[in-house]
C-alpha cells in the first residue's frame, strides 16, 4: 500500500505546488476534510472520503480498496498538522 500525504497549501488548486496538483490527479483515492475534497475539480481523484482524525484516516486507507491513496491535509504537512500521529498510526498497521 502507498500512501502520499500532501499539503493543499492555502486550500485551493490554485494555491498548491504542481507536484501536489499531479499526484492528485493521479490517485485514485484521496481522503481529507470535507472542504477540502469539495474544493477540488471532480475530475480529480475517483473516490473521496471525508475524514480528518489520523484515526478515521486509517481507517478510511484501509477499507477503501485501493493501493494507494492521497491524504490532503490544508496548509502543509508538517509539525502542526495531524501527519506525524498518522505516520505512528501507518507504522503500526
Amino acid at each position: 500500500m502507498q500512501v502520499i500525504l500532501a499539503a493543499a497549501g492555502g486550500g485551493s488548486p490554485h494555491t498548491m505546488t504542481e507536484s501536489c496538483r499531479q499526484a492528485l490527479e493521479a490517485a485514485p483515492c484521496i481522503i481529507g476534510a470535507r472542504r477540502l475534497l469539495d474544493s477540488l475539480p471532480e475530475s480529480w481523484g475517483a473516490q473521496r472520503i471525508a475524514a480528518t482524525r489520523p484515526g478515521e484516516i486509517l481507517a478510511a486507507i484501509q477499507s477503501s480498496g485501493e493501493e494507494r491513496c492521497l491524504v490532503l491535509y490544508s496548509g502543509d504537512t508538517g509539525f502542526y498538522s495531524g501527519a506525524p500521529a498518522l505516520l505512528s498510526l501507518l507504522e503500526e498497521a
